[in-house]
């Protein structure tokens, strides 16, 4: 049964999978609204009155939604995506021409929500590479007393590659260790909390990004999974990067060609990297990455912290109390853009 409150005035469906996790943490009442849990497309049908909003819940189905939108399309008029990532829903929305956030349907998503997890693991990826983790527990294993060079952060460069939500977040955390800060963006003006901004639009696109990858000794991606942004860390990305510095990726793993990366590392072109997200999700026993040297793997958890759900609904809430009042949406999405 729906939950609601005495003066619920409009609906909003929450397609979601089965005994999702993110529905332990619901809100127990919403002001001048009823919640509805849907898990089909019959599920989206059936909620009464016709849902004025829709909540998506990764993994579940957008085809369930894209079945029920021929009926569905004049009464919703927000959609939000629970997650910051929105590449899932994007088969749903080309085929329902849907191009813009308007009036008629705001778009929204979870943009934000994770990004001080993300921003924390950025740091232990780079303080792991520079204090030779590995190479100290090697020592204790080997009871071997190595009292080896430990370099620190602090005068490093660190290039964002994209520099939204998640790389600001994770660049003051840079800051105060002492790094220099490098932002490859869409746009071209400057963004005040990279010491360098480098713009990939116009005719010196290509060479900004070269040298944000040549220059870097930490080359961070946060880049969503968009068609533009489809295999952007290439060969000849990691060809450019230095023998000493270190990859780490966590926004979307198909910005990343995963062979290309391999082959860096078992050849010793890079020093190592620590990657969160993947083309493959799960990374498949056969992917040539499990048995590269210096990498870091993590099943796409970086942002999977104790209060994960209870932030992404916070998210959810702001966003809708500005749709209620008609308000711009808290963190709007565009769909030809994929973020």
């Amino acid at each position: 049964s729906p939950l609601m409150t005495a003066s619920a005035s409009r609906a909003i469906a929450i397609l979601c999978e089965r005994g999702h996790p993110a529905l332990a943490s619901m809100p127990a009442r919403v002001a001048s609204c009823s919640l509805h849990v849907c898990h089909t497309t019959a599920d989206l049908l059936n909620v009464t009155p016709s849902p004025s909003g829709v909540l998506w819940i990764p993994a579940a189905s957008p085809s369930e939604l894209s079945a029920a939108w021929p009926r569905l399309s004049s009464s919703v008029t927000w959609l939000h995506s629970f997650s910051a990532g929105v590449d899932g829903l994007v088969p749903f929305l080309h085929d329902h021409k849907i191009t813009s956030s308007s009036p008629s349907l705001a778009l929204s998503n979870g943009r934000g929500a994770f990004s001080q997890s993300l921003a924390e693991y950025v740091i232990w990826a780079m303080l792991h590479h520079s204090k030779k983790t590995e190479r100290c527990q090697a020592n204790k294993a080997a009871k071997k007393w190595d009292k080896f060079v430990m370099p620190q952060l602090r005068g490093r460069t660190v290039g964002f590659v994209g520099f939204g939500h998640i790389a600001q977040t994770t660049a003051p955390l840079c800051r105060a260790f002492g790094m220099r800060i490098l932002a490859l963006r869409n746009s071209d003006e400057h963004h005040p909390l990279a010491d360098v901004t480098l713009s990939m639009a116009g005719p010196k696109g290509a060479e900004h990004k070269r040298r944000l990858f040549a220059e870097s000794d930490y080359v961070v991606c946060t880049l969503p999974g968009t068609q533009a942004t489809h295999h952007f860390c290439d060969e000849t990305s990691f060809a450019c990067m230095r023998a000493s510095s270190f990859f780490i990726s966590l926004g979307r793993g198909v910005a990343v060609d995963e062979s290309a990366l391999a082959s860096a590392l078992c050849e010793g072109r890079i020093a190592g990297a620590a990657c969160d997200v993947f083309e493959t999700e799960p990374l498949p026993e056969a992917s040539p990455l499990w048995d590269c040297p210096n990498l870091l793997i993590t099943a796409h958890n970086a942002d999977y912290e104790e209060s994960y759900f209870d932030l992404g609904w916070q998210v959810w809430q702001t966003n809708l109390d500005k749709w209620l009042t008609g308000q711009p949406l808290e963190t709007p999405f565009d769909p030809t853009k994929g973020y």
